[in-house]
């Protein structure tokens, strides 16, 4: 004769191959080592920039010191003639 299982209050249920899983996930997990680099590469291209602004800006200076100090000129622009008549033959 079949049995029907009776109701027990104290038993706990539990899913199929997930017993006693601990999740624990932290920043690391979910890329903080990449915002840190992505910070680091920020301050290593402003060293950059100001490197690179200050090795013009000592150029500048060592050419107005070639030049007696004085600044340098901009270039005077070319004037053409333009004709607005023409003779055709």
């Amino acid at each position: 004769m079949v049995t029907v299982p009776e109701y027990q209050a104290n038993v706990a249920t539990r899913p199929i191959f997930q017993s006693k899983l601990d999740v624990k996930a932290d920043a690391e997990n979910f890329g903080a080592a990449i915002g840190r680099g992505m910070g680091d590469l920020s301050k290593g291209i402003e060293n950059l920039g100001t490197s690179i602004s200050n090795v013009k800006k000592q150029r500048e200076d060592a050419q107005q010191t070639e030049n007696g100090g004085a600044a340098e000129r901009p270039a005077t622009p070319v004037r053409t003639r333009i004709c607005s008549r023409r003779r055709l033959t």
